[in-house]
């Protein structure tokens, strides 16, 4: 049996990283197949050294920025094409990983042409058809129908929480695993790191990493800190559309740190009071949103600041590990203009008692026996 593992996003989260890990550690090791967009290569190549991957295999169909919704749409076809051609010629029994629809469709057409040689994992981490873009809402709804024909082809559907299921129809829900977003870190590693980020203890220090995008109150933090810089600082690390942006603004209480690997980021965030998760709820997407950065504040014993009616805010507000703001510039800015270090030091010692809870160890047993199942016993229903 090969193991294929492949995402468009391979290396910009952790989802792929924390699977082959899981792979690695039971003595198998998988292929690694990626979507190399040639805008962010030096950096993809630079994790993937980090990560000792040099075998991944990059499909480069030519510069393919991210975040181009509708207008990506060509080059997305060819990396579908590409990935499918590239599967094919595979003459063994396979099983094949794919984290994300981008990468998911060219399986389930593999899975129509070699039915009986694929065992297909869908590991859906995100419905982009919920997305904040410019998809035309003709265009969600292919994408929708198409998502689930292809889960009507895969052996097995993997979702990062239980509130996800309300975008699996029930007749598939029978084949469905939950694999958490819980981030699978050395946290001693991490904390033995050095940084270059010198932070001044004496202001609230505020960070936001990930995707730059619009529906993720950017914009309302950085007009925040432009009258606020005499008690905060922000930090900002991440790429997307408003990268050139925050990048071009100069406000004193700003810090634009660009793209950043996991550890390093990580490594920021020791160094900070608030990690800033507030996304727009208007979209489903975020309303149903488990970011790995709840868990990777709640393992670093971070406070956060999240939208209202995001589900997540339930999580910051039972457990008092933060503040809920309405997704709004005045009441974000009122929010946090409230927060002193000595809330913020409560709200730390509340993680504390929640690292245990929300970790990663049992989801990684899941997939341990979801791959063993596969390893001993050939591509057949393990579930």
């Amino acid at each position: 049996m090969k193991f294929f593992l492949i995402a468009s996003h391979a290396f910009k989260t952790n989802r792929l990283i924390k699977c082959h890990a899981v792979l690695t550690g039971m003595g198998v090791k998988p292929n690694v197949v990626y979507w190399n967009r040639v805008v962010d290569e030096v950096e993809v190549f630079k994790r993937i050294d980090s990560l000792g991957l040099k075998e991944a295999v990059g499909i480069n169909v030519g510069p393919a920025p991210y975040g181009q919704g509708w207008k990506g749409a060509l080059k997305k076809i060819q990396y579908n094409l590409a990935v499918f051609n590239f599967l094919k010629k595979q003459k063994e029994k396979i099983v094949v990983h794919a984290i994300d629809f981008d990468s998911a469709l060219p399986v389930f057409f593999l899975k129509l042409v070699k039915r009986k040689q694929v065992f297909f994992i869908y590991d859906i981490a995100d419905f982009i058809e919920t997305f904040h873009s410019n998809i035309p809402s003709l265009m969600r709804k292919i994408v929708k129908s198409v998502s689930e024909r292809i889960m009507l082809r895969s052996d097995i559907i993997i979702i990062p929480d239980k509130n996800r299921f309300v975008n699996i129809p029930k007749r598939f829900q029978h084949k469905v695993l939950i694999v958490n977003n819980a981030p699978d870190i050395n946290k001693g590693k991490v904390l033995a790191m050095e940084t270059d980020v010198k932070v001044d203890p004496n202001k609230i220090n505020i960070i936001y990493y990930g995707l730059l995008s619009n529906d993720r109150g950017l914009r309302h933090l950085t007009n925040f800190i432009k009258s606020n810089s005499d008690r905060f600082h922000v930090y900002i690390a991440g790429w997307g559309e408003l990268a050139s942006e925050i990048q071009s603004l100069q406000l004193p209480g700003l810090s634009f740190l660009g793209s950043l690997s996991t550890d390093e980021v990580l490594r920021v965030l020791v160094e900070m009071d608030v990690s800033y998760i507030c996304y727009d709820p208007v979209y489903e997407h975020n309303r149903l949103a488990s970011p790995n950065k709840i868990y990777e504040a709640i393992l670093f014993n971070k406070s956060m600041i999240v939208a209202e009616n995001t589900t997540i805010d339930k999580l910051i507000e039972s457990h008092r590990i933060g503040v809920v703001a309405k997704y709004e510039e005045d009441d974000i800015s009122a929010v946090l203009q409230k927060l002193d270090k000595a809330t913020l030091a409560v709200f730390a010692r509340n993680c504390v008692a929640l690292e245990t809870e929300y970790r990663w160890e049992p989801s990684k047993e899941i997939l341990e026996k979801l791959y063993l199942g596969l390893i001993g016993d050939g591509a057949r229903q393990v579930y």
